[in-house]
């Protein structure tokens, strides 16, 4: 997705970013086998970088990504000695059972958690790169106030849907 961007200033997997490597959790590498989509980790295996090359030097890597059903797996392996998780999203999700489970296990293995919340929301210029990328089907806008607004900035119409509503989804 973010070489889809098109922007270099963004880090990506290349040559243009030679510091930027990809991390496979487990449980990752078990569904791509299952499913047998192994295309889509096939850009990554240049830039693959493995539990045993973190463990040798945990201070030398920023993991980025969602990790928090692996950082179990992140602590028992050492690739968070010395280190610090951060928390981008909204505190409330610590209070619920998964994040209490995620605080707890960081707190007993003496790993802070540094909350630094970000937003996410991309630009309309984003918006239509990612879209010209992706090509999806459909577009259903989420976390806006302004849904009617996608068909202007994306050139396509959208299907929005309410907040917490569920819909089907069908391949075709």
């Amino acid at each position: 997705v973010a070489a889809a961007t098109g922007r270099t200033t963004i880090p990506h997997l290349g040559p243009e970013w030679p510091q930027v490597s990809a991390y496979l959790p487990q449980r990752q590498r078990v569904q791509v086998k299952q499913t047998g989509h192994f295309h889509r980790t096939e850009a990554a295996k240049p830039h693959r970088v493995y539990d045993e090359q973190i463990a040798a030097d945990p201070s030398g890597w920023v993991l980025y990504g969602a990790y928090q059903s692996h950082v179990r797996h992140l602590l028992k392996a050492g690739l968070l000695t010395g280190g610090a998780v951060a928390w981008s999203l909204w505190d409330g999700y610590l209070t619920e059972p998964s994040g209490t489970t995620l605080t707890s296990m960081l707190a007993a293995a003496g790993v802070p958690l540094i909350h630094h919340h970000t937003s996410g929301h991309a630009s309309p210029t984003d918006l239509r790169r990612l879209v010209e990328a992706l090509k999806p089907k459909v577009i259903v806008p989420i976390h806006t106030e302004a849904p009617d607004r996608y068909a202007v900035v994306l050139g396509r119409q959208a299907t929005p849907h309410s907040d917490g509503e569920w819909w089907s989804v069908t391949s075709s």
